[in-house]
């Protein structure tokens, strides 16, 4: 966008000046005060004004319209901070779901080294759900501080939301870290992390029911053609996984687990014979129902995409509703397989001395993958979505009406 100020062979307008329109708002206020700027610096050298003065004075107004009300359309700012504190509920939730359930569902991390030693190209799979977690929270949190800093007007208690949920979500997931360098702290750190964590997000959702949000533009915008997978091919693809994650679930937990325990000694033959009768069996009993679990998330997923269907909801609809779905029940079913083999597990380390608990190579890798599927999920879920029409849906489809 070219200023007034740069046509007619008056210099052009300054670096400094174009950076302050880029901070302020587009549209009403931003055109005013490009013309008016303009103007400004076009008649500086006539009323004897540096050019300079000018520059650093528009850089400071548009610095303070962004945390006050000066100048700018109270309306606007506050449109683009809830938008931001939606953005930034959905990073800060990812990270703390990862740094929580998450990381009990990946073990600790306790596998890394062996992967690295025995498979080092697999090593970017097990960190990720741990990268993950740490990159969501960094970048929520300054979502966060932006989004305060976006509102009309700054309250000391906004602020302190915005203080309690990053130091809690900060410390709960550098915890990592914080076991690897500074063990003797990680207790206290992360229990306090969880503290905050939990009062920054009450406080945050009470503040978010008793506040009233401005209404987002009533505009919709049509999609571009885009090749996307259909909802149908992403159920499908979804119902597969997660079969494909019981059924290599349940041949880790029973066979291939125990046999890695006792470091491929014994035969699993062999092995189940040394139990007792009692501990085979309530290893079998605890595995097949969770494996009933996942062909009943499995056969929920593809439910909801029937029912979705037959009320004619919207393809884009549907698709941001299958995504999530699909990936955060394919997490649970990961995450419950843990559980449903700890018993196995603990029976080998009582029974069968000196072999401890542990888990195997696959395992860790097969946890870390659903880890990271479910924070991806928690996180399409938790997102702020676009209404966008699609080619031949009419706006009053989509409940967008002017």
């Amino acid at each position: 966008m070219m200023g007034a100020g740069e046509q007619g062979g008056t210099p052009p307008m300054p670096r400094t000046v174009r950076l302050a329109l880029r901070m302020l708002p587009p549209g009403e206020l931003r055109e005013r005060y490009a013309e008016q700027w303009a103007a400004d610096l076009r008649d500086a050298d006539d009323a004897g004004i540096p050019r300079r003065s000018i520059a650093v004075g528009a850089l400071r107004f548009a610095l303070l319209a962004r945390i006050g009300p000066i100048g700018a359309d109270p309306l606007e700012l506050d449109r683009q901070s809830w938008r931001r504190a939606r953005w930034a509920a959905a990073f800060i939730g990812t990270a703390a779901l990862g740094s929580t359930v998450g990381y009990i569902g990946i073990g600790g991390l306790a596998g890394v080294d062996d992967v690295a030693t025995a498979v080092p190209a697999l090593l970017p799979v097990v960190v990720a759900p741990a990268v993950i977690s740490l990159v969501s929270a960094v970048v929520g949190v300054a979502l966060l501080v932006l989004a305060a800093t976006r509102r009309p007007r700054i309250r000391f208690g906004s602020m302190l939301v915005v203080l309690a949920l990053s130091v809690g979500v900060l410390l709960v997931a550098l915890h990592p870290v914080q076991s690897a360098i500074v063990p003797s702290t990680e207790p206290l750190l992360y229990g306090l992390g969880l503290l905050a964590l939990v009062v920054g997000s009450v406080t945050a959702f009470i503040a978010w029911e008793v506040t009233p949000r401005p209404r987002e533009a009533s505009t919709v915008t049509r999609a571009a053609r885009v090749t996307r997978p259909s909802s149908l091919t992403v159920v499908a693809g979804g119902v597969i996984a997660l079969l494909a994650a019981v059924s290599f679930g349940a041949l880790e937990g029973l066979v291939w687990g125990p046999i890695d325990q006792t470091e491929n000694a014994l035969t699993i033959e062999e092995l189940y014979a040394a139990l007792r009768p009692s501990e085979v069996s309530l290893a079998i009993i605890a595995v097949a129902i969770w494996a009933v679990g996942g062909v009943i998330l499995a056969v929920i997923l593809l439910a909801v995409q029937l029912w979705m269907r037959r009320r004619g909801t919207p393809e884009p609809v549907r698709l941001a509703v299958v995504w999530p779905v699909a990936l955060i029940a394919l997490g649970t079913i990961v995450l419950g397989q843990g559980f449903a083999t700890f018993g196995i597990g603990m029976a080998i380390a009582d029974t069968l001395p000196p072999y401890t608990g542990s888990r195997s190579l696959a395992w860790t890798v097969y946890a870390a993958l659903g880890a990271t599927a479910g924070m991806i999920g928690a996180f399409l879920a938790l997102a702020p979505r676009h209404r966008r029409a699609p080619e031949g849906l009419s706006p009053a489809a989509l409940g967008c009406t002017a």
